[in-house]
């Protein structure tokens, strides 16, 4: 009887340790335990979404937000919308403007070396035409990128396309901030592009992974070619930005829409020195030749004694 009993134990253990609960069942306890965590949640006002955020798993804090985006007005998430591409705007024409700053420095100071800095009158039509004035255009321009930066962070608006956006930018610069900007951009997504456009990454120069520049308050600046990088203009023989349309050596123009020109201008002359072509110099001279005759004086300045 014991050996009986021994030998239906045997045989019943296997099916014992065998698993009892199937993986439908599993599903199915997980999805009514998650609904009833969030609906205590919802009546206690636990905000799962910065829960998750805080746990870093924004998978699911970015799914909550996207449900509560199904809640919002189309007037709501358009103004969300147009603050991000308003912001977005800016940060490029600032990649634009400080690579332009950059080439315009160094430009001036190869043509000042060999003292031709009047050939750089009509460097391009963007801007003022006087390159006394383009730099401090220049300058103009990246302070008002910067003010107006300050500006739009105050008016933020609320919502969870604005929260999906802020967590994204928080992610991308704690990254910059444990790899650094120069492997954060060394990125197949960002490389390619400019190999693609024929930029300095399609070339071994090493300009994308080395600082383009340093600012004043020591910020270094690490950046992608855009049409105005140096090695570029170079390389090309010729200034040209996007989109121009055309490839005409001179014709420049920073993007389709210029919306910070008008304030630009106001921190620049209104009325700069126009410097006298050949033709405007022979109509001076000849003028103040026959002014010289009305008043009887010689052409060195003297007084001519003629008789009267």
């Amino acid at each position: 009887m014991d050996e009986n009993m021994i030998q239906n134990g045997e045989h019943a253990i296997p099916w014992l340790l065998e698993p009892i609960i199937s993986p439908t069942s599993i599903i199915t306890a997980v999805t009514v335990l998650a609904a009833l965590v969030f609906m205590l949640g919802f009546r206690s006002g636990i905000n799962f979404e910065g829960l998750f955020d805080t746990l870093h798993i924004h998978w699911v804090s970015n799914k909550i937000r996207k449900t509560k985006e199904l809640f919002q007005t189309k007037s709501q998430i358009q103004k969300q919308t147009d603050w991000i591409e308003e912001w977005e705007y800016l940060d490029k024409q600032r990649e634009y403007l400080r690579q332009r700053d950059y080439f315009l420095r160094e430009t001036f100071l190869d043509y000042a070396a060999k003292d031709k800095l009047d050939e750089l009158d009509g460097l391009d039509n963007y801007g003022p035409k006087l390159w006394e004035d383009k730099l401090a255009d220049s300058k103009a321009r990246l302070w008002l990128i910067k003010q107006k930066h300050g500006d739009l962070a105050k008016s933020r608006p609320e919502g969870p396309k604005i929260r999906s956006w802020v967590i994204e930018s928080d992610r991308i610069k704690r990254m910059v901030s444990k790899i650094g900007l120069p492997r954060y951009l060394a990125q197949e997504k960002f490389v390619k592009p400019c190999k693609e456009n024929d930029g300095c990454c399609a070339r071994d120069c090493g300009c994308c992974s080395k600082p383009r520049d340093v600012t004043p308050s020591g910020e270094v600046f690490y950046a992608h070619c855009t049409s105005l990088c140096l090695c570029c203009i170079r390389r090309r023989g010729f200034v040209r930005l996007v989109p121009t349309w055309r490839n005409i050596p001179g014709f420049v123009r920073l993007t389709g829409e210029d919306r910070i020109a008008q304030e630009a201008r106001k921190y620049l002359p209104e009325n700069p020195a126009v410097q006298p072509t050949g033709k405007e110099k022979e109509k001076e001279t000849s003028s103040h030749q026959a002014q010289v005759q009305d008043f009887g004086e010689t052409g060195d300045g003297s007084v001519d004694n003629k008789p009267l």
